[in-house]
């Protein structure tokens, strides 16, 4: 069987069904034997000798080719055709006449023949032969129409690009996409990379409005030569829906983060407020017993904010330089206490440690969490393990390949032989509020908040945990580089000079807050003038000699780097410490540069003293010698 043969067949998987319209017998009996050499393929024939006769057959049933005579009885020349054709416009028909004119041939295929042949011409031996490219060839083209139809019906953009960059198709999503008349499009230079294999990104700029959308680039053959198509998906509107279902959640997560911080505001305030009319309100109460009790719960306060910053990633840090052995040891003492008889705490420490930078207080909160979640998956007991190791992760490792750049890192390790997790569970951990505890039991922030606190120190971690074998956490922190860590030993030394002795303007809107921050520095030695905002200020400035600015940064008429910049366009040269109860590098913050010193709110006496101190001595300011401050 020829290759032609096989195509033919091969799509119809039986017979060719075909339909012999002549009225002549004795070339009916030729054209059928004709009909039947083609090779091997199994060819069924039908044969009617009129124009209604073959209009009948068409209507009721499939037929792979006509092979008409137009002369008929009921019908002759052309006509014949178009009256074959108008009933089934999709059949392949070769043209078996006794004719010889070249212009009725011409004519015949332009009418719609596939080809036209005259009965006693040698070609006419050809006859199977030509059925088969009619069939083949028709077919081809309802395939291209089909294609053509699929591809101009796509929703996604495609284009089809030659190897020199051309774009050689175009279909009409992509006419709308890029805004353009395809005749601007087709023979133009495509107007992005096209790399096939990849999947790219593109903003399109399209009525003034900026649409997104993902490219595919795949190699095809393109009219026989080497070329690209590109399907491009129009991915704005997903990505805005995308983007509200996020501001959704994150709206729906405040919420449900609002009610649980309210909760431990509230308890904490109760304290406070309580004692507070206490010590006014009765003399026989004990003073200092109730101030401790106010500062004891505002502490508590200011964590709860330390926890729910950290949990966003905005905390403030406090780097220092933090011995993990220190931590897991002093974190061992408390967590006993916790615990409960039947769990057993073992540690396991690396004496080769190296200090790593970080937050001590984040570290610890670490390392309480993970015991305390610990301890709830060993309902009925069992072992904890407080480790650290010193592990070098180099390229192609185990840790590298999971994200970890290569250096020396100290791990902190946290292993309970309790219930385990599945791996869908490990998948979902570290997310806001996820919690496979009970209700009331769990607020789904703990770990959120160790990932936080560990993607803020600039490391990395993991958990290995299976059902019923319990869970591993690996904290890995970078080893602190020997240069900062001299850094931080000289930031730790005292300013020379003694305390007090200069001018301080206190530029604060909150009345409660310029007044405490004014009683510690005037018990301290400084002179203190108070200003409620920024216009204020200014007047002080140009009324008194100033040594420091210390100013808030968030106020109603003017925000405290507005108020820096005006004093630097007079000329004002006064070293400034800013303080915020937002914290620094908060998205809430105009960015201020990072070697300004910072007050964090809440302060205490000696941290507020300290910065005063800290900007005088860089600025070159020395008290009078004798003066000291309380």
């Amino acid at each position: 069987m020829t290759a032609l043969a096989e195509a033919a067949a091969g799509e119809r998987r039986g017979p060719l069904q075909i339909l012999l319209v002549e009225d002549d017998d004795g070339d009916a009996l030729l054209a059928t034997e004709r009909l039947q050499g083609i090779g091997s393929v199994e060819v069924t024939l039908a044969v009617v000798t009129t124009l209604a006769a073959a209009l009948a057959r068409l209507d009721g049933e499939h037929f792979d080719a006509v092979v008409l005579d137009p002369n008929l009885p009921d019908s002759t020349g052309l006509d014949t055709l178009h009256e074959i054709r108008r009933r089934d416009a999709r059949v392949p028909i070769v043209v078996l006449t006794g004719m010889e004119s070249r212009e009725f041939h011409a004519a015949a295929i332009g009418a719609g023949a596939e080809d036209s042949i005259a009965k006693d011409e040698p070609q006419a031996s050809l006859l199977a032969r030509s059925v088969l490219y009619a069939i083949e060839r028709r077919r081809a083209i309802s395939r291209s129409r089909e294609a053509e139809s699929l591809i101009a019906a796509s929703p996604d953009a495609i284009m089809v690009v030659d190897t020199d960059g051309v774009v050689q198709f175009v279909n009409d999503a992509a006419v709308e996409l890029f805004g353009r008349a395809r005749d601007e499009l087709l023979g133009d230079d495509v107007m992005f990379s096209v790399e096939p294999g990849a999947v790219t990104s593109l903003e399109i700029v399209h009525q003034h409005r900026e649409r997104r959308a993902e490219m595919r680039v795949v190699d095809i053959d393109w009219l026989g030569r080497p070329a690209c198509l590109a399907v491009i998906r129009d991915t704005t509107e997903q990505e805005r829906i995308t983007a509200q279902l996020r501001h959704a959640q994150k709206m729906d997560a405040i919420g449900r983060l609002a009610g649980g911080v309210a909760h431990d505001f509230n308890n904490q305030l109760t304290v406070i407020l309580a004692c507070a009319e206490m010590a006014l309100e009765d003399d026989a109460h004990d003073i200092r017993d109730l101030l401790t009790d106010i500062t004891t719960a505002a502490g508590q306060a200011a964590r709860t904010t330390s926890q729910l910053l950290a949990f966003s990633r905005n905390a403030p840090q406090h780097v220092t330089a933090v011995d993990l052995n220190e931590v897991l040891e002093q974190a061992g003492r408390l967590v006993t206490r916790v615990l409960g008889e039947d769990i057993e705490l073992e540690l396991d420490l690396d004496e080769q440690l190296d200090p790593v930078l970080a937050d001590r207080g984040n570290v610890e909160q670490v390392v309480m969490n993970l015991a305390i979640n610990a301890r709830d998956a060993m309902p009925s007991g069992g072992n904890l393990l407080f480790a650290s190791r010193r592990v070098d992760v180099v390229e192609g490792d185990q840790h590298a390949s999971e994200g970890m750049l290569p250096g020396t890192y100290m791990c902190l390790i946290v292993s309970d032989t309790g219930d385990g997790m599945s791996l869908e569970v490990q998948q979902q951990i570290f997310e806001p509020f996820f919690t496979t505890k009970e209700v009331g039991r769990g607020t789904g922030l703990g770990l959120a908040t160790v990932y936080g606190i560990v993607s803020q120190s600039g490391g990395w971690i993991t958990v290995d945990s299976a059902p019923g074998q319990g869970a591993t956490f690996r904290v890995f922190l970078p080893a602190a580089p020997v240069e900062e860590l001299r850094r931080l030993e000289a930031a730790r030394r005292p300013p020379r000079g003694a305390r007090g002795g200069g001018t301080v303007l206190i530029v604060e809107d909150e009345e409660p807050v310029r007044r405490i921050a004014t009683s510690i520095l005037e018990r301290s030695g400084y002179t203190v003038i108070g200003a409620g905002s920024g216009d204020r200020a200014l007047e002080l400035l140009d009324l008194h000699r100033i040594d420091v600015v210390l100013t808030d940064l968030v106020m109603p008429d003017m925000y405290g780097d507005d108020l820096v910049h005006i004093m630097r366009a007079r000329g004002l040269r006064l070293p400034v410490v800013y303080m915020s109860g937002y914290p620094m590098g908060s998205r809430d913050l105009t960015p201020v540069p990072s070697e300004m010193p910072f007050l964090d709110k809440p302060f205490t006496a000696a941290e507020l003293i300290g910065v005063v101190e800290a900007a005088m001595s860089a600025a070159g300011l020395r008290p009078p010698d004798g003066m000291s401050g309380s």
